[in-house]
């Protein structure tokens, strides 16, 4: 009659068994990227590209109207530094909505409505 295995080795054995599988995946990898080197006492764990950031296009938006014209990143700060004036918090959302025919924008910084001139 055969022995029949306790929990303990069985799960001694699956340990084994994916042990070797990994050794053996590592040992695919290697070869497919050589001059690669494993980290020590660790099995090297493949990493994936990352994707290229793109590179950073300097962008500037202007509104005009008449004879008027404003820089969107002013109105912005603007915006930021009314908000500031009479809150504590963080800016954590920020919606703007530029009116030239009204010389106004308006703003809503978390949730708190507020407006400057333009």
């Amino acid at each position: 009659m055969p022995r029949t295995k306790k929990p303990a080795e069985v799960a001694e054995e699956i340990k084994e068994k994916v042990e070797e599988a990994v050794v053996a995946v590592e040992a695919v990898a290697e070869k497919k990227r050589p001059g690669r080197k494993k980290a020590e006492g660790e099995a090297a764990v493949a990493k994936t590209r990352a994707p290229r950031a793109e590179k950073a296009v300097a962008t500037e938006v202007f509104v005009q109207f008449g004879e008027r014209e404003t820089s969107v990143s002013a109105v912005v700060e603007a915006a930021k530094a009314d908000f500031s004036m009479n809150n504590s918090a963080a800016v954590k959302d920020l919606k703007l909505y530029i009116k030239p025919e009204d010389g106004m924008a308006y703003y809503v910084i978390n949730g708190v409505e507020g407006k400057v001139a333009l």
